[in-house]
């Protein structure tokens, strides 16, 4: 099992990131249309590899319709 916060830890809104154009950012989060959370591409290749062999189980205040707008959560579990 792999637990995790999601906020700040693995994915960073759009107030935390200086430059949205860079190549090696990934929006994972989309709200009315807007990309509102990224994620570095490293990191994302690296959860979608620990996914396939272990669960991942995200820990955050969130409420699950915040929750399923991140599109590596909304993946697996919809």
């Amino acid at each position: 099992m792999f637990f995790t916060d999601l906020d700040r830890t693995i994915i960073f809104s759009h107030r935390f990131v200086t430059n949205k154009e860079d190549p090696f950012l990934v929006p994972v989060e989309v709200k009315e249309g807007r990309e509102i959370s990224y994620m570095r591409l490293s990191s994302y290749m690296l959860l979608k590899i620990l996914r396939c062999d272990s669960l991942f189980v995200p820990v955050t205040a969130r409420k699950y319709d915040e929750i399923m707008r991140i599109s590596f959560v909304k993946e697996k579990f919809v």
